[in-house]
Formats: C-alpha cells, sequence, structure tokens
C-alpha cells in the first residue's frame, strides 16, 4: 500500500513539478543535456513521493502500535496488580485498563512523533545495527519490490 500510494503521489506531482522545474533546470543544465531534464523531474517526484508515503506510513504504523502496545501494558500491569492484591477489579468490569492504555498510547505516540522517530542517545548506539538493517529494508521495499 505504501508503494501504491507512492507512486500515486509521484503521479499527482510530476506534472506541476514540471510546469515549474522544466525551465529553471533548462536554464541551469547545458544544452547538450537538456534531453536529461523530464527524466530527473520523473525521478524526483518518485523518490519525493517514496520519502512522503514512507512519512505517512510510519505515522500510521506509530499511532497503531501505540494504542495496542499501551493496551497491552496497561492490562499487564493491572493483572499483575490483581494477583499481587493490590487492587481487586476484574478486566472486564472496569474501564480502568482502557483509560490507562489509551493514557500510555498518547504518552507513547508523542514521544516518538516528537523525536522524529529517532532512538535517545543511548539506545542509538547500542541498536546501530538494527537500525540500518531497517533503513536497508524500507529502501529494498521501495526500490527492488
Amino acid at each position: 500500500r505504501t508503494v501504491a500510494l507512492a507512486v500515486s503521489i509521484s503521479d499527482h506531482i510530476r506534472k506541476p513539478a514540471g510546469l515549474i522545474l522544466t525551465p529553471v533546470l533548462a536554464a541551469l543544465i547545458p544544452p547538450e543535456y537538456h534531453h536529461w531534464v523530464s527524466p530527473l523531474i520523473s525521478v524526483g517526484c518518485k523518490v519525493a513521493g517514496m520519502w512522503v508515503a514512507w512519512l505517512l506510513a510510519r505515522i500510521i504504523a506509530t499511532c497503531h502500535a501505540s494504542m495496542i502496545g499501551g493496551l497491552m501494558a496497561a492490562r499487564a500491569a493491572m493483572s499483575l496488580a490483581n494477583q499481587r492484591g493490590l487492587i481487586k477489579v476484574a478486566e472486564d468490569d472496569s474501564m480502568l485498563d482502557e483509560a490507562a492504555g489509551w493514557a500510555l498510547c498518547v504518552v507513547g505516540a508523542y514521544f516518538q512523533l516528537s523525536s522524529g522517530f529517532s532512538l535517545p542517545f543511548p539506545l542509538n548506539i547500542l541498536l546501530l545495527p538494527v537500525s540500518v538493517l531497517e533503513w536497508f529494508l524500507t529502501w529494498a521495499v521501495t526500490w527492488f519490490n
């Protein structure tokens, strides 16, 4: 779906980009290379479309993961509190787990979005191989699908 969205974005921005960038690039590029202006604009639109599509996909995935993760963490904490006798609330009879789950969801999504989807300092070095693998897989799916 992300690739389809990228193709759609690329198709929709190609004509306006061509109208705006063709005269600019024709003035900047020597005449013997003018035949490359159209392919350059086309590839640029595809790259821009992929960037926007992956950004939107990452935002959607972040929201979805924070909803699922917040609810899972809240239910696990509530179950643990029930086992230890701290509370006596049945999971199905209370909205406590949903309220706590949504609170965790908002905090988690805000952290991810505000940090620009990057890891904080100690984790970014520790998980560098995983980050490189994620980057490679993202571009492999994008360009070699």
